[in-house]
């Protein structure tokens, strides 16, 4: 057995059993009441339920068929050795070859990056950097959880395909869908134009009805964010993904570089389109940059940059210079753009030019990227976020 094996192997607590204790004796009275109620209706008082592990073996977990808590009924079964409070996840339609490393468990990273819809890293990625979890990263992992799981779980949530938000209408789809949007064969000469609408997108659409009406004019509409995976909540949506710009850039890339098209970076301060093109060409060989230049231009200089840009060959135009001037510049050109897609990316340029930092990855976990570009930029950011983020939530709760 490899030795990262049998680190996973290592208990979650080293008393994780006897922890339990108290807890079943708590539960045992409403066990017992259960127990006879079922009986008194005639009925099994434990049904088993089937579930697949991530090594594609069969997990029958009991519960109770009716009463209080009918869940509870797990924790005899993780006192038992059936299952683990954090291991492996369960039920993810995978399978993958981990031996005795592949213990299952209640909670895991992959389910905690599901809920708060962080899609950076595949399944294989996600237990590969589980396994490396020391005891104290565990205990962690279930914190991060438990509070996500307030946040953002709900058992009757819906998919939808699409749904409107405050007047928006949002394309629910997965990361993977969105790359494969926008990157495919164009059906008209003018590009697909595709919008990421945050809290402070809706913030400006509740102020203006104008650039409520050029978001909901693009071609697609992706939800970016932990405000609108709660608002979507509250409207009882199921969020496939958070699609935002800064985690699709490099599973778009990738597609790029495999179907032999080219991306031009639009935007940002002088130098900072550069460097991020140098730094995506360093971290994807071959991905062709058709060309880059910063976001300070006239109408004047807008035409002869279109012209530009439909010259350099361009496939994907990313433009980020700001909520609503991006938006509205994409509204005025795209007739005359001649790529697949053109997307409006904010701030994208300067995370991968290295000029700001992203949010540690535990905050992106629990859907706190915010909290960070708000230490990051306290100036810049104070308005969007301390006066626009609980704004955003008042509205949310009068219209719930």
């Amino acid at each position: 057995m490899s030795t990262l094996q049998q680190q996973n192997r290592l208990p979650f607590w080293n008393a994780e059993q006897f922890l339990l204790v108290p807890v079943i004796a708590l539960l045992s009275a409403v066990w017992i009441v259960n127990y006879f109620f079922a009986k008194l209706k005639g009925n099994k008082a434990l049904s088993q339920v089937q579930h697949q592990s991530l090594s594609g073996h069969d997990l029958v977990l009991r519960e109770f068929g009716c009463g209080l808590w009918k869940k509870s009924f797990v924790v005899w079964e993780i006192m038992c050795g059936k299952v683990s409070i954090v291991g492996m996840p369960l039920d993810s339609g995978e399978t993958l070859r981990l031996g005795g490393a592949a213990e299952p468990g209640l909670v895991s990273l992959w389910q905690l990056r599901r809920l708060t819809g962080l899609s950076e890293a595949g399944l294989y990625e996600t237990v590969a950097a589980q396994l490396r979890y020391t005891r104290s990263e565990k205990i962690r992992l279930f914190v991060k959880y438990c509070l996500a799981r307030c946040l953002y779980q709900n058992s009757k949530l819906r998919e939808a395909a699409s749904f409107k938000l405050f007047g928006i209408w949002i394309n629910n789809v997965t990361m993977k869908r969105a790359v494969e949007l926008v990157t495919a064969k164009p059906v008209h000469a003018s590009p697909r134009v595709g919008f990421f609408v945050n809290v402070n997108s809706f913030n400006l659409a509740h102020d203006d009805d104008h650039f409520k009406q050029v978001v909901n004019s693009g071609d697609f509409v992706f939800a970016d964010g932990s405000g609108i995976r709660l608002a979507a909540r509250v409207k009882g949506i199921a969020l496939k993904d958070n699609v935002n710009g800064t985690d699709m850039l490099p599973p778009l890339c990738e597609s790029v570089r495999e179907k032999g098209l080219s991306i031009y970076l639009l935007g940002a301060d002088h130098g900072v389109a550069e460097t991020a093109a140098a730094a995506l060409t360093a971290q994807f060989p071959g991905l062709r940059i058709a060309g880059t230049h910063h976001g300070y231009i006239s109408a004047t200089q807008s035409k002869a940059l279109v012209k530009q840009i439909n010259a350099a060959g361009t496939d994907i135009l990313l433009v980020g210079m700001g909520s609503p001037i991006q938006e509205q510049w994409l509204c005025e050109h795209a007739h005359l753009l001649r790529c697949r897609s053109a997307l409006a990316v904010g701030g994208l340029f300067d995370f991968f030019s290295g000029r700001i930092p992203r949010a540690p990855l535990w905050m992106r976990e629990l859907g706190l990227e915010w909290v960070w570009r708000l230490v990051q930029e306290p100036k810049a950011k104070f308005h969007r976020y301390v006066i626009g983020n609980p704004r955003f939530l008042i509205r949310l709760s009068r219209n719930s």
